[in-house]
This record gives structure tokens, C-alpha cells and sequence, in this order.
């Protein structure tokens, strides 16, 4: 996964007013791809959707979301789903209902208020969070791919793995699932051991005798 000089940032905020605003705040530090057309995120599976093939980097979120009838998730239903469903991605909230949105949230520390950005110095800060947090975003991914494909490689030759070393590489391809599901599936027969497929074998080899004797 590479790092781009220049990140995508996506925005959610069913006020087209607010779009507009968070365009000017930020468009000089990222490309930002709105969100204009609700109809094609009324769930968010569709969200999930929208956002690989954006092929976006961070998602900044409005809380109240459901607030005009347009959409029926509210921003920190989007914020559970993604840490379900494409963990460690880089996503925070800017909400002028903050109160409501600290009630809600899990991770207060992601929750920012509105009029905040139109003070310099905080956006900048925020700005600067939101570079490094993808940064580390992508750094994180890397190096679960690179220690996974290490182990598959070694996997390949004639040394093989341990035990011990099935037992990561399992792990590691079970977090580069929950990271993109898509990308990265997980099939039953990865989920399997040497030592289980070699039972496996061996208890279908036993069957297939038996069967010959009878």
C-alpha cells in the first residue's frame, strides 16, 4: 500500500451548505471527494462500498446525519461500522452537536467541533492529525502484509512453517481481513493447519481403505 503526496479525504454531511464550507477548510491539504448523491449511501454497506472505490485514505463525518430525514445512520453508527468493518481506518467527526456526539462515541478523542476549523490554529492541528494518523494508517497495513507475505513465502519452500508460524500467518491474514474484507478473504482452507490437513488426509485415507476392504 503507497503513500500519495497528496491524501484523499472523504466527507459526509447531508447539508450542502456545510459541504461547502468543509471544501474551503481543507481542499488545500487534501482532495476531497464528497458524498453529494445520498441516495447511493442509504446504508452503510453502500457507504463501505463508496468509500473503497473512492479509494479514499481518511472520512471525516457530521454526527447528526439522520437529522433531515436523508440518511438513517447517524455518525456514530458509521464510526462502529468501519472499526467492524475496515479496522484501523482513519475516520473523525466534526459536529456542532458535540454534546450528543460524546454520548455516543466510544472514542471521545475523535469527535471535534465545527467551529473550531474556522480558527487557524486549530484547523492546521487538526489538518497535521489527520496526515499522520493516515500515514500511520498505512504503515500499520504494511507491515502486516510484509510480515504475511514473508511467512507465505517461506511456506512455499521446502523448509516450510512451524507450528508456531501457521499460527501467525493465520492471524496475520485474519487481520488483513478485518482491515478489507474484499482484498483479503479468508477461505476454510486457510484456516486449516498443516497438522489438521494432515489429519484431515490421513482420516480420508483410513476411509477409503475401510471402504476398499468392505
Amino acid at each position: 500500500m503507497c503513500i500519495r503526496d497528496r491524501f484523499r479525504l472523504g466527507y459526509l454531511d447531508d447539508d450542502k451548505g456545510i459541504r461547502t464550507t468543509f471544501a474551503r477548510q481543507f481542499g488545500n491539504d487534501f482532495d476531497i471527494v464528497m458524498f453529494q448523491d445520498l441516495d447511493k449511501i442509504s446504508s452503510l454497506e453502500d457507504l463501505l462500498n463508496a468509500l473503497e472505490e473512492e479509494h479514499l485514505d481518511a472520512l471525516a463525518i457530521d454526527y447528526l446525519l439522520s437529522g433531515n430525514g436523508l440518511l438513517p445512520y447517524n455518525g456514530d453508527e458509521v464510526v462502529s461500522f468501519l472499526e467492524e468493518h475496515k479496522k484501523f481506518f482513519p475516520v473523525f467527526m466534526v459536529t456542532s452537536h458535540v454534546g450528543d456526539a460524546l454520548d455516543k462515541m466510544n472514542d471521545v478523542f475523535l469527535v471535534n467541533d465545527k467551529e473550531d476549523l474556522s480558527v487557524e490554529n486549530l484547523r492546521l492541528n487538526l489538518i497535521d492529525k489527520v496526515k499522520k494518523a493516515i500515514e500511520s494508517y498505512h504503515r500499520r497495513v504494511d507491515s502486516i502484509e510484509d510480515k504475511a507475505r514473508g511467512l507465505e513465502d517461506k511456506q512455499k519452500s521446502e523448509v516450510g512453517l512451524t507450528n508456531e508460524e501457521e499460527q501467525l500467518l493465520l492471524k496475520l491474514h485474519m487481520e488483513l481481513n478485518s482491515i478489507d474484507s474484499k482484498a483479503n478473504p479468508v477461505s476454510a482452507e486457510l484456516l486449516q493447519t498443516s497438522s489438521l490437513k494432515n489429519l484431515a488426509e490421513l482420516v480420508k485415507n483410513s476411509r477409503t481403505l475401510l471402504d476398499s476392504i468392505k
